[in-house]
């Protein structure tokens, strides 16, 4: 069971690290416009890992709440099921703000050494 729980939390890694990288090419002519206008490429960086963030952490939060609001609905259907202690929970929420963070450096290393030029050009 273990080994398909690390299983999971790798292809829910890979597809967040893909949803965060397609928004940011979704983004590369507005990226490109902020760098031409000046903005430096740490704010473009802080950006880019912001937004990220930002959906993890509105993720975390629900996954969490409805996680704590079916398991005591389950454990009033179902003996030797009860409440998931809060430690449980505020470690999970860390290793996924971990992984969002992990999984937003790379397209916001990349967004940052965008050429503001070719990126205007592009379509």
């Amino acid at each position: 069971m273990i080994g398909f729980g690390i299983l999971a939390l790798l292809l829910a890694a890979v597809g967040l690290y893909g949803t965060i990288a397609y928004r940011v090419s979704l983004r590369t002519r507005e990226i490109g416009l902020r760098m031409a206008l000046g903005a430096t490429r740490l704010n473009v960086f802080r950006s880019v890992v912001g937004s990220a963030l930002t959906i993890v952490v509105v993720a975390v939060t629900i996954g969490e709440v409805l996680t704590t609001v079916l398991t005591g609905i389950v454990g009033s259907v179902q003996e030797n099921v009860g409440p998931t202690p809060m430690s449980i929970h505020v470690i999970v929420g860390l290793i996924w703000i971990a992984i969002g963070v992990t999984a937003s450096y790379l397209p916001a290393a990349r967004a940052a050494r965008l050429d503001p030029s070719v990126a205007l050009r592009d379509e």
